[in-house]
């Protein structure tokens, strides 16, 4: 009797790669929230801190700092008022509009990703250190086809902008966090413009 041919458990190749790298994913981001662990860091607080590090000294307003996180994140307010409790970041009003905020990282903000830098920097190496050289470039070649104009674009929630003009949504965001008006992001210096895949996205720039 011919053996039959043991039948996937995935309807498409396409199918499996995405489970693949869903579960791919996970674990590279379960390895890097091990690493900040012990600095009381979620991998969003150290990508919104990495953005500010480059902003100019100024800092950023909310939008910008969402349309700028590797992940969507839809309550940047509350993010920012967890860093702002802990002195990494500081944050102020903008005179014209009281309703933009601008946040700028903290010394102690910057020492913290100082004493970060060397582990981080040495994570990917230990992590992919099972890919050749010319197989990390291929890979990177590969996400970056795969990524280009696949990502949905999820405005964050801050106040002034569309999506938090509702009554429901401020709301929303006074209950989250009481100074619901303190939250920022990351544009390209002294361009007042979004250097990101996508739309453009013009955020206001800072007070002289």
């Amino acid at each position: 009797m011919t053996p039959q041919p043991s039948q996937s458990a995935f309807s498409s190749p396409q199918a499996e790669l995405f489970l693949r790298l869903l579960r791919v994913s996970d674990q590279l981001n379960r390895a890097f929230q091990l690493r900040l662990r012990p600095f009381q860091l979620t991998h969003p607080q150290y990508n919104v801190l990495r953005i500010l590090r480059g902003a100019p000294a100024s800092g950023l307003t909310c939008s910008s700092i969402g349309h700028s996180m590797i992940t969507a994140e839809p309550d940047i307010t509350r993010l920012l008022a967890r860093l702002r409790l802990r002195k990494l970041v500081a944050q102020r009003r903008d005179p014209a509009d009281r309703r933009v905020v601008w946040t700028r990282i903290t010394s102690r903000g910057l020492a913290l990703l100082k004493e970060l830098d060397p582990i981080v920097e040495l994570e990917p190496q230990q992590i992919l250190r099972a890919l050749t050289a010319d197989q990390v470039h291929q890979l990177n070649a590969l996400l970056q086809l795969l990524g280009s104009g696949s990502q949905p674009d999820h405005p964050p929630l801050c106040p002034g902008s569309a999506s938090a003009s509702s009554p429901l949504a401020a709301a929303s965001l006074a209950k989250s966090c009481p100074a619901a008006s303190l939250a920022h992001p990351d544009a390209a210096p002294n361009s007042g413009v979004l250097r990101r895949s996508g739309p453009r996205v013009t955020v206001p720039r800072a007070p002289r």
